[in-house]
């Protein structure tokens, strides 16, 4: 049995699972949100599918507060196709640090890397790891000494993601892990961690873990450890100095012996302020980055931990906390534009993970690919009638449902936009629908704000019947479908 929940009034600028939120001027990508299925949007090769031992060579550089770390312990860790927030597995099979500079300290000595020549706080990785199942890979830092002294509370990480296309690059892979990186890394994959050590997703969202490592990849550089200021997209704008701020934050601990909450160290004042409510404090950095993600609501302590970042703090530019006068939100998103955006005010994500919204400035519709970029062009979708649409849905087949609130009718586009059969469709009680929702059978339902009913089309666009139901219905907006 399917049951119908109609709402009377909308809530606008965010949809009902907050995977997305959208502005007058374009579409926010929420970080931390992207569990949706979707095509893996990195870079990889079909020759090479993992499961083998790699030979590979991956170099890099950890830094705290552009510092360099001596003797950090490098892992590189495989995420878990099972459960969220499942235990990683070890990728590599030597231990690996980061070079003091001295040839007495470094990795890979069984290797046949000659790492005696590795400048301080670098590492390298050659033949030393094998692909996981999952083939998405993040590689951290942990311990080690900053200039400052041997800090157990320093934890760093970059999310790599493809393993096979690791293993297929012909060039030596470089990654420089930094405050930065961690926070960009933690921020994507937060909603699918638990510590540095468990981050999995089950079969049913591993699509959706691919996505949110290839997110990434539109905030930082890894080569450079540093933030961008838009995505490589080209028409997506990067909370750089959101970005910055927070590792800042983070390297007044990453530059210190460290400490633990309630202290009165850098590490401790970090850890108490990103201390959960009723919750348990962090012991590492990471842990810290992950409860402000997962927590990152306006309070006395985002401010607090906004103060950290001092205004010669090594990452710039910042959201300059001093003399804030209310506590910053360091809730993050991408925002989007282009497509032929104007005035969305319905979003809804497709099997492959491309965002479809309506815009209201224009009567047309708009496509971008999970990862922001234009698919609809300039101008949007304008076939089929497309006429004040308020209300969009995607069916079993991929095609978009799109409610006609001036046009008094619905509107069906194929995956690629176009107009399907004899769209627009009409029926005689629909009148400036608005919300628009579909059935496990395709069946596709509108509330009509303008006479307070219910339409029912079929899946080909037949007009099936209105409904008023007795239940102080009025001026409906919004329809969902519970199939239970």
């Amino acid at each position: 049995m399917k049951h119908l929940s109609v709402s009377n009034t909308t809530r606008h600028g965010r949809t009902l699972n907050a995977v997305r939120a959208i502005s007058a001027g374009g579409v926010l990508v929420l970080l931390g949100a992207l569990t949706g299925c979707a095509n893996q949007a990195l870079p990889s090769t079909s020759a090479l599918n993992g499961g083998g031992t790699q030979t590979h060579r991956i170099t890099g550089h950890i830094h705290g507060g552009q510092q360099p770390v001596a003797g950090a312990v490098i892992q590189l860790y495989g995420a878990t196709i099972g459960s969220y927030g499942a235990q990683s597995s070890s990728l590599l099979t030597t231990t690996v640090t980061s070079s003091d500079g001295t040839g007495v300290n470094n990795s890979n000595a069984n290797s046949g890397n000659n790492n005696n020549q590795l400048p301080l706080g670098d590492f390298n990785i050659t033949g030393d790891y094998t692909c996981p199942s999952s083939n998405l890979v993040y590689i951290t830092a942990t311990t080690g000494n900053p200039g400052s002294g041997a800090n157990a509370n320093l934890a760093l990480m970059a999310a790599l993601g493809s393993c096979s296309y690791l293993q297929a690059n012909a060039n030596t892979i470089t990654i420089n892990i930094d405050e930065v990186t961690t926070v960009a890394s933690v921020y994507a994959l937060q909603r699918f961690m638990s510590s540095y050590t468990n981050v999995g997703a089950p079969s049913t969202n591993s699509t959706g873990l691919a996505n949110a490592f290839a997110t990434v990849n539109s905030l930082v550089n890894t080569s450079l450890g540093t933030a961008l200021t838009t995505t490589p997209s080209g028409n997506g704008t990067v909370p750089t100095a959101e970005i910055n701020t927070l590792a800042d934050a983070l390297a007044t601990c990453i530059n210190s012996t460290g400490g633990l909450a309630g202290s009165s160290t850098p590490c401790g004042n970090l850890f108490t302020y990103a201390m959960p409510t009723n919750g348990t404090a962090p012991t590492d950095t990471i842990g810290a980055i992950l409860d402000i993600a997962l927590n990152p609501s306006p309070s006395t302590n985002t401010l607090n931990i906004c103060e950290l970042a001092s205004s010669s703090a090594p990452f710039q530019p910042t959201l300059g906390c001093t003399g804030m006068t209310s506590p910053p939100n360091f809730l993050m998103a991408i925002n989007y534009t282009g497509a032929g955006l104007n005035a969305p005010n319905a979003i809804a994500i497709d099997n492959s993970s491309n965002i479809w919204l309506t815009n209201g400035g224009t009567s047309s519709v708009s496509e971008l690919s999970n990862l922001g970029t234009a698919l609809s062009g300039s101008g949007g979708y304008t076939t089929g009638g497309i006429s004040g649409p308020s209300g969009i849905a995607v069916d079993l087949t991929g095609n978009i449902w799109v409610s006609n609130k001036t046009g008094n009718s619905v509107t069906e586009l194929s995956s690629g936009g176009s107009a399907v059969g004899a769209s627009p469709f009409t029926g005689s009680g629909v009148s400036s629908p608005s919300g628009i929702a579909i059935d496990g059978l395709g069946n596709v339902w509108l509330s009509n704000s303008g006479n307070s009913s219910v339409s029912e089309f079929s899946s080909t666009g037949v007009y099936t019947a209105n409904y008023t139901p007795d239940a102080g219905l009025s001026s409906p907006t919004g329809i969902a479908i519970n199939a239970h």
